[in-house]
């Protein structure tokens, strides 16, 4: 299989991103805080994989470590067969505030080539990849506009189109369309769909909107209550092509729906009891 700028990707039979055993823990001693417990997780090529789980649970430390953002405790993430360690070349990240992502002095073309630039690629290509990443995501007029000139749906469509302008393999994201609304929303989860189809690229997406994980993923990963673990992956079981009203009001989605939400709230009310446990006097 070929990626878009011609490097050939990993056969679909071995996992693009491969998580074995992951942990991460704050701080060391009577002070430490374990916020991931035991992560295990493969993600193939060509796939998107959904994170749900309760308020807390760890997801964005989580996507952290898979970029090389976060140094893991133990365990290991293999990208495209080879370890972790720094940031990998073939992956990108989308984050929730994209505002903060974007410079405001500079031009939304000028935004997507600064991360190209010193990295050895010629000025043709680096433009190349600006108007090709911008038709993407639906913003060809909007090259020489600011940011701070456009919506927030449309800011986030440039942060978007950012990272596919850099060619990854692999695109996390982690709640990227938190902050907009709801009919924004919907428009950017088409668009993720569209360009998984079309550019090939695998996905590891963080989301707290249940229907959203199901609408968006190839499989959805239940994490549990912090420390985190994996509590059950899910095969997401509708056609390929989805659109906003006929998926969600599949048979099949509502199943989806209530499974997860069970299982979250399995989560919730263990969280509750803990809290709510009677405290118990002190011996003598």
């Amino acid at each position: 299989m070929s990626s878009p700028d011609g490097i050939t990707a990993p056969s679909p039979v071995e996992p693009v991103l491969r998580v074995t055993g992951l942990s991460k823990t704050y701080g060391t001693g009577n002070g430490a805080l374990q916020a991931i417990a035991d992560v295990t997780l493969d993600v193939h090529a060509n796939e998107t994989v959904c994170i749900v789980g309760p308020s807390g649970a760890g997801k964005t430390t989580l996507l952290k470590c898979l970029s090389g953002l976060l140094e893991r405790t133990t365990g290991t993430i293999e990208f495209e067969g080879r370890q972790v360690s720094g940031t990998p070349g073939r992956m990108a990240l989308v984050f929730q505030e994209y505002g903060r992502s974007l410079m405001p002095w500079l031009t939304v073309a000028q935004n997507i080539t600064l991360p190209l630039k010193g990295k050895g690629i010629r000025k043709e290509e680096i433009r190349e990849r600006m108007l090709s990443s911008l038709e993407a995501v639906g913003l060809e007029d909007a090259a020489k506009r600011y940011p701070w000139q456009l919506s927030g749906g449309m800011q986030q469509r440039v942060a978007i189109a950012r990272a596919v302008a850099y060619r990854p393999h692999v695109l996390l994201m982690d709640e990227p369309f938190a902050s907009v609304d709801a009919q924004t929303r919907m428009d950017l989860e088409d668009l993720v769909l569209k360009i998984r189809r079309e550019l090939g690229i695998t996905i590891v997406f963080v989301t707290h909107d249940i229907d959203e994980s199901i609408y968006l993923g190839n499989r959805v990963a239940v994490l549990s209550r912090s420390p985190t673990k994996v509590r059950r992956v899910l095969d997401i079981d509708l056609p390929d092509e989805r659109n906003q009203l006929d998926t969600k009001n599949l048979p099949q989605f509502g199943q989806l729906r209530r499974e997860i939400m069970s299982l979250l709230d399995r989560q919730i009310h263990r969280a509750s009891d803990d809290k709510t446990q009677p405290l118990r006097p002190a011996p003598g």
